[in-house]
């Protein structure tokens, strides 16, 4: 086994007991993602900690559901409108970003070099927004800009098993066609973690060749799920035992059924 790979499953076990313990917290994240200066949404989605897993309703565009079960080490898609569904292990996860990111640094692109492990120049700064205790998180490179306004929960554990979720939600986004590399995120995540944070807010610039992209997001988080999210929930559980098989990989290069749906992939690879 090659030392890389040992050390992806030295994370990935580190990674998978640090959740099983945090995600036993049930909370609930509101998000809406923003195109530049859009003041309508672009994208909505809908994560429910509950039990153990974490559920991602894309509440527009193709209705996608995400389910990552730590404890199983998956990651399950549901997508409702085509009525397929597929899943790939977070090992498997884990290997496929790691040979995608090793085929970007042999390549000939030298932005997609760069943003494989951005050089970040990070700020901290103690705010006060509308009388309340706010951190505000600045990570500058030349590639990619992220400005963040976080928080330090009342449940320390959500600090973690958000970290976990939005981690491999990353590297998961990362291998839809089109999709930057996850190391920006990671990044993000970490140093947000490291300060016991959670993201309300958080802008995204990436300056590349020809394009400015500025994406924006609010996170909205709630200690306590609905019987609407508990529904949902078993509604995902329903599509589970109801939607067809399919290959991942077939699965993931798959283009968008509709303009809206395509738009909500744009935005969502925040």
């Amino acid at each position: 086994m090659k030392v890389s790979q040992i050390l992806s499953c030295i994370v990935l076990a580190a990674g998978t007991q640090m959740a099983l313990t945090a995600l036993a917290l049930d909370f609930r994240v509101e998000t809406d993602i923003f195109i530049g200066t859009e003041k309508k949404p672009a994208v909505e989605n809908l994560t429910l900690f509950s039990d153990g897993q974490v559920y991602d309703f894309l509440l527009s565009g193709s209705k996608e559901i995400t389910i990552y079960d730590p404890a199983r080490g998956q990651f399950k898609l549901l997508d409702t409108e085509r009525s397929l569904r597929s899943s790939i292990s977070t090992q498997l996860l884990l290997e496929k970003v790691e040979a995608m990111e090793a085929g970007l640094a042999k390549g000939q692109d030298p932005f997609l070099k760069a943003v494989i492990k951005p050089k970040f120049e990070t700020t901290v700064e103690d705010v006060v927004e509308n009388g309340e205790s706010r951190v505000r998180v600045t990570l500058t490179s030349k590639e990619i800009t992220y400005k963040v306004i976080g928080q330090r929960p009342q449940h320390a554990a959500a600090v973690h098993a958000y970290r976990q979720f939005s981690d491999f939600f990353a590297r998961f986004n990362a291998l839809r066609p089109g999709s930057l590399p996850p190391g920006a995120r990671l990044e993000l995540d970490r140093v947000l973690a490291e300060r016991g944070l959670v993201p309300i807010e958080i802008e995204r610039t990436v300056v590349s060749p020809g394009r400015k992209l500025e994406v924006r997001s609010r996170h909205l988080i709630n200690w306590i799920l609905s019987k609407q999210d508990q529904q949902r929930i078993a509604t995902a559980g329903n599509y589970l035992a109801e939607l067809k098989e399919v290959d991942f990989e077939e699965h993931r290069l798959m283009p968008p059924v509709s303009k809206t749906a395509a738009k909500s992939a744009t935005a969502n690879k925040q």
